[in-house]
C-alpha cells in the first residue's frame, strides 16, 4: 500500500501535527517545545565564527526566515564593546571581534527586546580547553550563559536557540545542568525555531 507523501504532509500541517521522519527530528522537535514559539519570521543569527554565520544564513533562508534588523541603537551598543572594529555589524552577527564575553548576555537581551526581532539563534563551540587559561578564547569557549539566556527568553517571550559544537565531559555536563535545550548543531537549532 502506497501513500502520497504530499497529501500526508498537507493533512498533518492542517491538523497541526509535526511530522517526524528520523529519530534526530524527534529529538530536535522535543527540544523545540522547551522554547517559546517564534512570533513571526524575523530572526537574528549570532556566532563568534564568521563561517558559522554563513551556514546559518543559508539555513535560515531555506526555512523561510527573514533577517531581523534589531536597530541602530543595538548595533551602536555592540560596536562600543568591539575589540578592533574590523567586522561589519549586521545579521548574521559575527561576534568574533567581541572579546568582552561578559557582555554577551546583555547583547542577547537587547536583541530579543527589539520589537523588530521575533527570535534568535546563537551558535558557538564548547571544545575541551586546557585548564587554568585566562585568555579571551578560554573565556569565549568555556563560559556558560544558559541561565542568562533562559532569563532573557522568559522576559522577552521570544526564543533564543543555542547550538554548541564540541565534545567531551564539559559539554555533556553543561547540557545536563542547562535550563534550556542545547542543540548539537546549527541545522537542528534553526529547524527547531521553524517548528
Amino acid at each position: 500500500l502506497s501513500n502520497d507523501e504530499a497529501i500526508i504532509d498537507t493533512a498533518f500541517a492542517r491538523a497541526g501535527i509535526i511530522r517526524i521522519n528520523h529519530l534526530h527530528d524527534f529529538i530536535t522537535t522535543a527540544k523545540a517545545f522547551a522554547l517559546p514559539p517564534m512570533r513571526g519570521k524575523r530572526i537574528m543569527a549570532m556566532s563568534p565564527a564568521g563561517g558559522l554565520g554563513v551556514a546559518m544564513a543559508d539555513l535560515c533562508e531555506r526555512q523561510g526566515f527573514a533577517f531581523a534588523d534589531p536597530g541602530a541603537s543595538v548595533y551602536a551598543e555592540i560596536a562600543a564593546i568591539a575589540n578592533a572594529g574590523i567586522i561589519r555589524l549586521s545579521n548574521p552577527l559575527d561576534m568574533g571581534d567581541l572579546y568582552r564575553i561578559d557582555q554577551y548576555p546583555r547583547i542577547f537581551s537587547h536583541i530579543l527586546e527589539s520589537p523588530e526581532v521575533d527570535g534568535a539563534v546563537y551558535v558557538s563551540q564548547y571544545p575541551c580547553m586546557p585548564t587554568g587559561g585566562n585568555d579571551v578564547f578560554t573565556a569565549m569557549f568555556t563560559s556558560d550563559f544558559t541561565l542568562e539566556m533562559t532569563a532573557t527568553m522568559r522576559s522577552s517571550g521570544k526564543p533564543l536557540a543555542l547550538a554548541l559544537y564540541g565534545d567531551g565531559p564539559s559539554l555533556a555536563a553543561m547540557k545536563q545542568r542547562s535550563p534550556l535545550p542545547i542543540f548539537n548543531g546549527v541545522e537542528a537549532a534553526i529547524t527547531a525555531l521553524h517548528r
